[in-house]
């Protein structure tokens, strides 16, 4: 039951029947059975004094190893004043029979980047099984993270955050452009928040003496719209490029 405090009174009846006897029973006289049956009930009682803790000063020891114990002091202290505030919702003869309660700490950064990346997975699936792959710079993924994320909604805003700077990018490329399959979906953005994709095709492979690179390894990059790649440097330059294609090299000797 997600948000269990906005339930009809007659949804907490029917829990504690089915809490007391194990079982929920209609007026005909038939029975459900509950037995080895995992109730979970979420509530956002509390929301408010979890978010503002770091405005009270209750949160001002987290995320400091030095004042590791001040940290668990303020965790505790703040479970409590939620815990008053889950009395005040809930009838006690309801809350006696829950066999335990959980507070979840307010989110940091790294739980809303791990949040993201797990999010951004299911975008990743999607473009690779259009033949292509995807290569989002940290600082797209910065912006996405700061906006997809706030103190009253929480992460709520992080799926349409990822639609509009990478779904809706990725979707305009691949209709209107229609770049080869196989190629990097490279995602990018400036800081007004302008988002770019430029498609690229990058192989290494092996040169052959006769060619004049005597062994040496070359990072192909080709651009699907030949525009002008910034070379990714791995050693010295060779001694010459083509329009569509940025030959950089390392000797295998320097390996």
């Amino acid at each position: 039951f997600d948000e269990v405090e906005k339930a009809h009174p007659d949804v907490f009846a029917v829990l504690l029947q089915i809490l007391e006897d194990g079982r929920l029973t209609d007026s005909m006289g038939r029975t459900v059975s509950f037995k080895n049956a995992l109730i979970i009930l979420t509530s956002n009682t509390g929301s408010r004094t979890i978010a503002g803790a770091g405005r009270s000063g209750l949160g001002a020891f987290m995320g400091r190893p030095e004042a590791a114990d001040a940290e668990l002091y303020s965790q505790a202290r703040l479970k409590s004043l939620v815990l008053e505030e889950v009395k005040q919702q809930f009838k006690p003869e309801l809350l006696n029979r829950f066999d335990e309660q959980v507070v979840f700490q307010k989110l940091g950064r790294q739980h809303v980047a791990k949040i993201c990346k797990l999010m951004m997975a299911e975008t990743r699936g999607r473009v690779e099984a259009k033949g292509y792959s995807l290569d989002v710079s940290g600082r797209l993924m910065e912006r996405i993270i700061n906006e997809g994320y706030s103190d009253e909604y929480g992460v709520r805003p992080l799926r349409q955050t990822i639609i509009k700077y990478i779904d809706d990018p990725l979707s305009d490329e691949l209709l209107h452009h229609k770049p080869p399959t196989g190629y990097i979906l490279a995602m990018d953005c400036d800081e007004a928040g302008k988002v770019t994709v430029t498609p690229r095709l990058e192989t290494i492979t092996v040169a052959a003496n006769d060619a004049g690179y005597n062994g040496e390894i070359m990072v192909v990059q080709e651009l699907a719209n030949n525009a002008v790649p910034k070379p990714r440097r791995v050693g010295r330059p060779p001694k010459a490029t083509t329009p569509e294609r940025v030959f950089i090299s390392a000797s295998l000797e320097d390996q």
